[in-house]
């Protein structure tokens, strides 16, 4: 197993009950920056409050946030 995991976590606008965001797993920085890239456009904001990439490590336990996006209204 990895000792680092890249997450991507959406936050849902609308969330459903006991689900406030969904998250995409990602092995290496290249593969997860390019897909956190592809949310970068307009209909997202109808979609989700609030994108953020994070890198987690599991010897420590940590979880450092690397990037993010916050969607208007």
């Amino acid at each position: 197993m990895p000792s680092i995991t890249y997450f991507i976590r959406f936050t849902l606008k609308n969330p459903k009950p006991g689900i406030e965001y969904e998250e995409q797993e990602h092995l290496h920085l290249e593969d997860a920056f390019k897909s956190f890239r592809l949310f970068a456009e307009p209909d997202s904001r109808w979609m989700y409050k609030h994108i953020e990439l994070t890198e987690y490590n599991w010897e420590d336990c940590t979880d450092t946030p690397i990037a993010s996006m916050d969607f208007a209204g």
